[in-house]
């Protein structure tokens, strides 16, 4: 829970003890031998009156402005009391003060100040009424409406910490969200050639332990490289300083096809703008990856073109499979990459066996594309 939904009670309680502070030299003024009342009389009034104001602060601060039954709840015993101190102690006891406060924390806009005010003009009304001066009615005024600001100012400094607080607590929640969503696309993408490579690895060295002990001792030293490289890459992943690099990706698929005896063919007809290469590395190695786990291709082509300001990255493979499930979660990583930088993405079968993946950024970045992306962990204030 956080700090300040755990200091409720006690704000509610400062915000109680405002009027006491101002009630108690006023009492101090006006009680006297031969003017009622006097400190110690007023005490229990005083101490349910700020005890039930406490109880409206409270309420209001834990969930907002309070019902109808929660207003009559804390309203009805307030000016119960209110009537019974002014009985008891006559004009000259604080409680209306409370009633008034108490309607400024529980009544939603205007009708809180309409609420404070009219309790505040009857309350003048009946001291002036059986005073002699207009000494002490001028000096409850001031006293009501200092109360009754500092009563207002403190709850809507209390609430305005909790929004910030919640708000806060939203926006890590946000955060560490995304995070994991980063983190769990970046680890899929990236293990999935890795892990891809190992199986394909192992495949031919198993062939090969018997014909060609020398060739099946090469791919398990291409295991091991593979899985030292994957190791880091993993580390680098969670802390997320790793990116792919286009060419590194390029070569790297093009050694898997090689292995596993897949035809390529590579087709540049444009160089891809620089803030386009990072997702084109990512459909490369999700591509080849699919390429690899879902079909029995033969070819592979990967072509490129600059059309009408847009950078289109195809890929095209046979050998495709019956459909058995959805697009998983490797494709819909690439969407996202690629809408994030206000391209399009299309993928599907062509034909009876082959299958394309199409790839469209604009050529020009996307304005606000650098600095429009949510708060990491790290960044929201704590």
């Amino acid at each position: 829970m956080p700090f300040v939904e755990r200091r409720l009670p006690l704000i509610g309680v400062a915000v109680a003890v405002l009027p006491v502070c101002l009630a108690v030299p006023w009492l101090a003024h006006v009680g006297g031998p031969d003017r009622a009342p006097s400190i110690w009389w007023s005490a229990p009034f005083l101490l349910l009156s700020a005890a039930l104001l406490a109880v409206a602060a409270s309420i209001r601060l834990r969930h907002g402005l309070p019902s109808p039954g929660q207003r009559a709840a804390v309203l009805a015993p307030q000016f119960l009391l209110t009537i019974a101190a002014l009985i008891v102690l006559g004009p000259a006891t604080f409680a209306p003060v409370f009633a008034a406060c108490t309607l400024l924390v529980l009544l939603p806009g205007p009708w809180a100040g309409r609420g404070f005010l009219a309790v505040l003009a009857v309350e003048v009304f009946v001291l002036a009424l059986g005073s002699d001066s207009l000494v002490p009615v001028f000096s409850r005024i001031g006293h009501s409406l200092v109360a009754g600001l500092a009563v207002y100012a403190t709850v809507r400094v209390a609430e305005l910490a909790l929004e910030l607080s919640r708000t806060r607590a939203s926006l890590a929640g946000l955060a560490v969200a995304r995070e994991r969503t980063r983190v769990s696309r970046d680890l899929h993408d990236t293990l999935g050639q890795e892990i891809t490579a190992i199986g394909l690895r192992a495949d031919l060295a198993a062939r090969l332990a018997v014909t060609d002990p020398g060739g099946a001792a090469e791919h398990l030293g291409a295991i091991q490289r593979i899985t030292e490289h994957t190791m880091g890459t993993v580390r680098r992943v969670a802390n997320g300083d790793w990116q792919p690099d286009l060419g590194e990706e390029v070569r790297s698929g093009v050694a898997l096809l090689t292995a596993a005896g897949i035809r390529y063919q590579l087709r540049f007809g444009a160089a891809l703008p620089a803030h386009a290469e990072e997702a084109a590395a990512w459909v490369v190695r999700e591509a080849v990856t699919n390429v690899l786990k879902h079909s029995s291709a033969r070819r592979f082509l990967l072509t490129t073109r600059d059309q009408d300001g847009w950078c289109r990255l195809t890929v095209e493979n046979d050998g495709v499979r019956p459909a058995t499930a959805p697009p998983g979660s490797g494709q819909a990583g690439l969407t996202a990459r690629i809408t994030a930088l206000g391209g399009r993405l299309r993928a599907g079968r062509v034909g009876r066996s082959r299958y394309r993946l199409v790839v469209e950024i604009p050529s020009t970045p996307p304005t606000g594309s650098a600095t429009a992306s949510a708060p990491t962990a790290s960044e929201v204030p704590r």
